[in-house]
C-alpha cells in the first residue's frame, strides 16, 4: 500500500501586521539558525553571548522541532508541567519554526520534499549522498516527508529591519545555494 501524507495547516508563530516576528523588549539584533536538529544548537551554545538578540531557528524534522519546543517549557517553568509557553518559543529570546529554508520558491505556504536520513542530522532537501564520508547513517534514508518551506529572503524578512548578528546554516547539501 502506498503512503499518503496527512497534512493540516497550523499556526507556528506570532507576527506583527507586516509579517515580522514579535520580539522581546530591548531586542537590538537577530541571530539565525537554519537547520538545527536537537544538539549543538544556538539556544544552548550561543544565545547567552547575544543578550539583546532574538534567535530565530528553523527545524523541519518534526520530532526534532518538538524536542526544541519542549526546552521552552523547562526554561519558562522548570519542572512544573501543564504550563503554557508563548507560541514557538524554545527560549525566552528564541523562537523555533518547523520550516525548511529552501534555495528557491516563494514565501510561506510552500511544501518541499525532505529526505529523512537514518541519522536524522543527515536529513536534507536533496537526495542522500551515498558517498558521504562522516557517518554510515548519512548513506541511507528512512523516508521522504513533505515539509513547509520558505526561501532565504522570506526567512530573513521575519526579523524586519533588525541587523543580523550571526547566521548559522546547516542545511545538508544546500548550504551554499542558500
Amino acid at each position: 500500500m502506498e503512503a499518503s501524507p496527512l497534512l493540516f495547516p497550523v499556526q507556528v508563530a506570532q507576527t506583527d501586521r507586516h509579517g515580522v516576528l514579535l520580539t522581546p523588549p530591548n531586542t537590538r539584533s537577530v541571530v539565525y539558525e537554519i537547520g538545527c536538529s536537537d544538539r549543538d544548537t544556538l539556544d544552548e551554545e550561543w544565545i547567552d553571548r547575544y543578550p539583546r538578540s532574538l534567535l530565530i531557528s528553523f527545524e523541519p524534522v518534526l520530532e526534532k522541532y518538538a524536542a526544541l519546543l519542549a526546552r521552552g517549557n523547562a526554561r519558562y517553568h522548570g519542572l512544573r508541567t501543564d504550563q503554557a509557553v508563548p507560541l514557538a518559543h524554545h527560549h525566552q529570546r528564541g523562537v523555533v519554526l518547523p520550516l525548511a529554508v529552501a534555495p528557491t520558491g516563494g514565501g510561506s505556504g510552500r511544501l518541499s520534499s525532505l529526505t529523512i536520513g537514518v541519522t536524522s542530522g543527515c536529513s536534507s532537501l536533496v537526495e542522500v549522498n551515498q558517498r558521504a564520508g562522516w557517518g554510515h547513517g548519512c548513506k541511507s534514508s528512512l523516508e521522504r516527508r513533505l515539509v513547509p518551506s520558505i526561501n532565504m529572503s522570506a526567512a530573513l524578512g521575519l526579523s524586519g529591519k533588525l541587523p543580523i548578528k550571526l547566521l548559522k546554516i546547516d542545511a545538508q547539501g544546500v548550504d551554499f545555494k542558500l
